[in-house]
């Protein structure tokens, strides 16, 4: 990997998601790290910021910094909205699924994504709220324009989006609690 492709933000490596197991093919990405204002001059280009995340729930808090170091040109709304899908999707990791872990936000004008990666092949699916748990996944869907997973031999991507538009009002997903994509077109805003 070139110095060009690491970077360092609050101790975490930082790679492109490309170099990373198989994936489906996306539109060009340009990789920054998160010492770049990557958020400048936005275009119809994807852009990709990655974080590896140890396996510890104390991940949550440098997790919420990284992305709201990122996410600091977004209104308080959006941003808000984006820290919360981001920990309740890393949490999740964190607590249902398997090392190794990613996290990225991919971002295009108009357009916001996170991704969270791990190794267990166990679809994410809402459980009944209680005092334990299973708000997380229901939050994500209230703060998102949609969400889903996709499903590897290996693993799989949680992902959620929202629509930075400035007339879109937030939009409960559609999504079924269980719906696992393997079609990365259906999470892209065209």
């Amino acid at each position: 990997m070139s110095d060009a492709d690491e970077g360092s933000s609050l101790g975490g490596r930082v790679t492109a998601s490309h170099q990373q197991a198989p994936r489906p093919s996306r539109r060009t990405r340009a990789v920054f790290t998160p010492t770049e204002h990557w958020t400048t001059q936005l275009d119809d280009q994807l852009r990709v910021v990655a974080l590896e995340l140890a396996d510890d729930l104390s991940e949550l808090s440098r997790v919420r910094a990284w992305a709201n170091q990122l996410l600091q040109d977004l209104t308080g709304e959006q941003r808000m909205d984006m820290l919360v899908v981001v920990d309740k999707l890393t949490s999740n990791a964190l607590r249902h699924g398997e090392p190794p872990r990613q996290a990225r936000l991919l971002r295009k004008r108009g357009w916001l994504s996170v991704e969270v990666d791990d190794t267990c092949v166990d679809p994410a699916c809402p459980r009944p709220p209680s005092v334990s748990g299973g708000h997380g996944l229901k939050m994500v869907a209230a703060m998102s324009v949609s969400w889903g997973q996709e499903q590897r031999s290996t693993g799989k991507t949680v992902w959620a989006a929202i629509d930075l538009s400035p007339d879109q009002a937030r939009n409960h997903s559609a999504a079924s609690p269980c719906a696992v994509t393997n079609d990365p077109a259906r999470r892209a805003v065209s």
